[in-house]
């Protein structure tokens, strides 16, 4: 309950979390590294980041590529997560819509924007606005539906749920972060409608609704 004793306690605690910081960095740069076919050699922290871009790219070599600062992690902010359960609703409860009845640019709206619209998971054919799966794929998400897709047809002889989707998606060659999931799993199920049956706890839906968002999410 000291005052003073705790701004002095905090104070040491910074120091110490600085000196830290300079003994790992120190480390890094007189560590002499390891990596296979190659000589070891020292790296300072430059070539580390460029090393370790070039070794993500190889391993996650079909990654999507998604601009989406708000959700693109292992976990969103709650401010993040409440636009993103907005926007789930929306893309059940009012598909057929422009902007799936998005006025102005809330938080979900650059969502929609950058997630859905901008990779052309909802857009606009013969005058209908719909989900589709990915075609022309600047955002490289066809492989992703593809692995999905093959997924479920092994296992067509008992139900598949949407986890094990996600662990497909998750693991490489594509690495996709948690905090994309529910979007990606619902515009999925979506965009292949005619090609899945839903069940609910066991129970066949005739529509995947927002009750199915809220599990989902």
């Amino acid at each position: 309950g000291d005052s003073v004793a705790r701004r002095e306690v905090n104070a040491r605690l910074t120091v110490l979390q600085g000196q830290l910081e300079n003994e790992l960095h120190n480390a890094f740069d007189s560590a002499l590294w390891y990596r296979k076919h190659h000589q070891p050699k020292s790296l300072r922290q430059p070539d580390l980041n460029g090393l370790a871009s070039e070794l993500a790219d190889r391993r996650f070599s079909e990654c999507p590529i998604l601009h989406s600062e708000l959700l693109n992690r292992h976990k969103p902010s709650g401010s993040a997560i409440a636009a993103q359960n907005i926007l789930l609703r929306r893309m059940v409860l009012n598909e057929g819509e422009p902007r799936l009845g998005i006025v102005d640019f809330p938080a979900e709206g650059g969502l929609l924007a950058s997630l859905l619209e901008g990779t052309g998971l909802y857009r606009r054919e013969s005058d209908v606005w719909a989900f589709h799966a990915p075609d022309d794929d600047p955002s490289r998400l066809a492989p992703m539906w593809k692995a999905a897709m093959q997924r479920i047809k092994r296992q067509r002889k008992r139900p598949i749920s949407m986890v094990e989707v996600y662990d497909v998606w998750r693991a490489p060659p594509y690495g996709v972060k948690d905090g994309l999931m529910p979007i990606l799993g619902v515009a999925f199920v979506l965009s292949q409608r005619e090609s899945l049956a839903i069940y609910r706890e066991g129970v066949f839906c005739a529509r995947f609704d927002d009750v199915d968002v809220e599990y989902l999410a």
